[in-house]
């Protein structure tokens, strides 16, 4: 990982064919929440980068040691939270927000065309704090619309969308003791992940267009998240969505994925 707050830079670093960048700008709460990386095909399934995070991305790589991975940069983030992330509709603030971005257009901007982006999502919720308040939101929103969405859907990504139980195929475990669940053994600090996946967009209009990639923690400042942007993939040659699970989340299958959401292995240390 190599911190950079450089927001054109890393616009830049994801960017491909045919994807002119106007401007960027890049808002976070701590300079350590943003940079680039390499040697990522053992861990999030793409060699390099952008990520962003609502920790310390210098803490991510390295076998998952603690199921606690925290940097609390305790800011409060900004915006509304969607009911999509919190089923319950009551959360305590948002907090730990990165955010970068784009201003963009195709070519010289007379032109439009698809759009297509690879990423991946990971996170410290996994797998205990599915379906409840405390549970990270990240997006990416296209002139304010969010394409972050499962595969052929409109359901926005997040972790109480793809898991051990639902959309299964695009989950990945990266911790042990999890009923049964194989782990993946993910040389990185978070207990899950997604695996690969496509936001894209057809017929996107000539003209200027804004992209914002935003990660956030909600209810509390604890528990990491990230969002991992593969380098040159924001193009418009990123062909649509047609995820082919790796080959870890082939193994979320039968009577492991049972009671699995009702694990808290970590309440007392995130309410103490």
């Amino acid at each position: 990982m190599l911190q950079n707050s450089n927001a054109l830079a890393l616009a830049q670093a994801i960017t491909g064919g045919n994807v002119t960048v106007l401007g960027a700008t890049l808002t976070t709460n701590n300079a350590l929440q943003a940079g680039t990386f390499t040697n990522g095909t053992s861990s999030v399934g793409f060699d390099s980068g952008v990520v962003l995070s609502t920790g310390n991305i210098n803490q991510i790589p390295g076998a998952n040691t603690t199921s606690i991975e925290t940097v609390g940069n305790q800011v409060n983030g900004s915006g509304q939270i969607s009911t999509v992330y919190q089923p319950g509709g009551s959360t305590g603030g948002v907090f730990d927000r990165a955010e970068l971005t784009i201003l963009f257009q195709f070519g010289d901007g007379t032109v439009g065309g698809n759009l297509g982006l690879r990423y991946v999502f990971a996170s410290e919720e996994y797998i205990n704090y599915v379906n409840s308040s405390y549970n990270d939101d990240f997006a990416f929103l296209l002139n304010g619309t969010n394409i972050a969405l499962i595969p052929g859907s409109a359901t926005p990504v997040s972790i109480n969308t793809v898991n051990p139980t639902v959309n299964s195929s695009l989950y990945v475990n990266n911790v042990r003791n999890t009923n049964g669940l194989p782990n993946a053994n993910l040389p990185f600090q978070f207990d899950g992940k997604t695996t690969i996946l496509t936001a894209s967009v057809s017929n996107l209009g000539a003209g200027q267009h804004t992209m914002t990639f935003r990660v956030r923690d909600i209810t509390d400042g604890l528990l990491d998240s990230a969002v991992f942007l593969q380098a040159g993939s924001f193009s418009t040659d990123t062909p649509p969505d047609g995820t082919v699970p790796e080959p870890a989340s082939l193994l979320l299958v039968g009577t492991a994925l049972l009671g699995v959401v009702a694990l808290r292995r970590r309440s007392a240390q995130r309410r103490g």
